[in-house]
């Protein structure tokens, strides 16, 4: 599966990636035993998916969309085991769990479940992160009709300099079936091989903590769950008190 690892080095598929979803949303995750990807139109940033949305150009002229931007669906993941920008920007009202899977993984499962097209449709890379002046260059520089499938994935992993904090892993999908028309693309999977560790948001309450861990354990989550410690003062450090 050499060939589906884009952007990442050999070591790299072993490597630990983090995603904050809604406690209800990892929790549904458990019951219905499926990991899904969606259409990077539905991604916030109204600059995804620029290429896809583009316009291409024939040599002779002819103008026409790309005819299989609705094929594509991703998933993204980050690098970052944990930053305070991460639990602002996904856990809003503080309801949420950061999960821990790894590259290697994740491509994994996607392929099993892919049929005998996953050679030319799952991959998984990191995001090149680069000045939004710069980003019209790559439609010239992909090969749209590649039949590797390869250079198609490519295009959902550019993203604008300003996001580069980020350090986003996506998981991708390119699918081959023309009859398929949804917006999520979900696929089954053994979620305790997946999810390694699920970590509830640092400003939870304690009772709150209590009540979705035996939410989680009681859908069938096996692997270690904890509460971020991220906001807790360092052991040892004394405050006078005036």
């Amino acid at each position: 599966m050499r060939s589906q690892y884009i952007h990442l080095k050999k070591g790299d598929t072993a490597s630990d990636v983090y995603r904050i979803v809604s406690c209800k949303r990892f929790l549904q995750m458990l019951k219905d035993g499926n990991n899904g990807l969606v259409r990077p139109r539905m991604w916030d940033d109204p600059f995804e998916n620029f290429i896809l949305n583009g316009i291409a150009v024939a040599a002779d002229g002819t103008k026409a969309r790309i005819g299989f931007r609705n094929q594509l669906y991703g998933q993204c993941w980050s690098q970052h085991k944990e930053v305070d920008l991460m639990w602002r920007a996904y856990s809003p009202g503080n309801a949420a769990v950061k999960l821990r899977s790894n590259v290697g993984a994740l491509l994994r499962t996607l392929y099993s479940c892919a049929g005998k097209y996953r050679e030319i449709s799952c991959f998984i890379g990191r995001v090149q992160y680069t000045s939004r002046y710069k980003l019209s260059r790559v439609l010239n520089l992909v090969n749209l009709i590649d039949p590797s499938g390869r250079n198609i994935a490519r295009t959902l992993l550019v993203k604008r300099w300003a996001f580069r904090a980020e350090k986003e892993v996506r998981l991708i999908y390119f699918n081959q079936d023309s009859d398929f028309d949804n917006d999520v693309f979900s696929y089954a999977v053994d979620t305790n091989a997946l999810v390694t560790e699920a970590v509830l948001d640092p400003r939870m309450l304690p009772n709150e903590v209590d009540i979705w861990k035996k939410r989680f354990r009681k859908a069938g989550f096996t692997n270690r769950m904890i509460q971020s410690g991220l906001y807790k003062p360092p052991e040892g450090i004394f405050v006078p008190i005036k």
